[in-house]
């Protein structure tokens, strides 16, 4: 599954006057379903590593985690 999500201008505080730019971010997931009981998932977020701090210096300190690869296993009873 590809997923596509934007975010679009946002003030950083209540009383801000200026607006950080809008982004996307795009993440990727794969699901191999082994049998009705059991699927394995897999994947990476922000596949395009978009970095806040690239788009705006005005984002300061914002958290962002970059990148990031996942997996696991859904189970059914």
């Amino acid at each position: 599954m590809l997923n596509w999500e934007y975010i679009g201008e946002q003030y950083m505080a209540p009383n801000e006057q200026e607006q950080v730019p809008g982004y996307s971010l795009v993440d990727l997931t794969f699901a191999l379903a082994l049998n009705e009981l059991v699927e394995l998932r897999a994947g990476i977020t922000n596949l395009g590593d978009v970095r806040l701090a690239d788009k705006s210096e005005d984002f300061g300190d914002a958290e962002e985690r970059g990148r990031f690869y996942f997996a696991g296993v859904h189970l059914s009873f």
